[in-house]
């Protein structure tokens, strides 16, 4: 994958139209060999293969019992444990339904199963395209910067690391009090949202001070 974006950055190829899907698929194709390779091996121990299904269900909720402790401890990924693996197992419970479906279709129409994947597939990566962009694309403006000149009515120039695009507006004095700013910022004759950014304060009086503020567009 490492090598994938790395050649899309070499050719000026978009990395999100090309490595995402490349690993959902890929994701798939490994999934599939692994089962047929856990079918192969239960059908050859055919005489134990039940004490093999027990062994790997164990094995498997002691891992997941390890694992979810490890996840509670880090401080950074412990609120997806909560919230992100509800959706997850709703999500789970649907695709074993659709499962059953699709068991008792394919003794009818046996050719259903090439095109499964494929149909399945498809929307889940051009969803993964528009998020991956949509990712990227508020990492890129992260970086912007807003100098304020002074502190009683000053002038904000908002600077994009990405485009060089600048946006001016007034700001009050109760503004750095609350350190909260509505500021609208017009890029190429679009609103967007700004977000969170850093501010660097200077005033003729102290040394420079860097606060955190957040702006939003009306």
């Amino acid at each position: 994958m490492s090598w994938l974006v790395l050649s899309c950055r070499k050719h000026r190829v978009d990395p999100d139209n090309i490595a995402i899907p490349f690993a959902a698929s890929f994701g798939d194709f490994a999934i599939i060999l692994m089962l047929a390779f856990c079918g192969k091996m239960f059908e050859t121990f055919e005489e134990i293969d039940h004490y093999i299904s027990y062994v790997t269900i164990v094995m498997s909720l002691i891992f997941l019992n390890i694992w979810m402790r490890k996840v509670k401890k880090n401080k950074f990924v412990k609120k997806v444990l909560k919230e992100g693996w509800i959706s997850m197992i709703f999500s789970i419970l649907l695709s074993s339904l659709a499962g059953v479906i699709l068991e008792k279709s394919i003794l009818e129409f046996e050719t259903i199963a090439l095109l499964v994947p494929v149909l399945n597939g498809l929307t889940g990566n051009i969803s993964s395209i528009y998020a991956s962009r949509f990712s990227t694309s508020l990492h890129k403006k992260k970086n912007m910067l807003l100098k304020i000149e002074n502190k009683k009515k000053s002038s904000i120039a908002l600077y994009s690391a990405e485009d060089n695009t600048e946006a001016e507006g007034e700001m009050e004095e109760r503004a750095l009090i609350s350190k909260s700013v509505e500021i609208k910022f017009d890029d190429k004759n679009e609103e967007v949202t700004i977000g969170t950014f850093r501010v660097e304060i200077q005033e003729k009086s102290s040394e420079n001070i860097t606060e955190s503020f957040k702006f939003k567009n009306r």
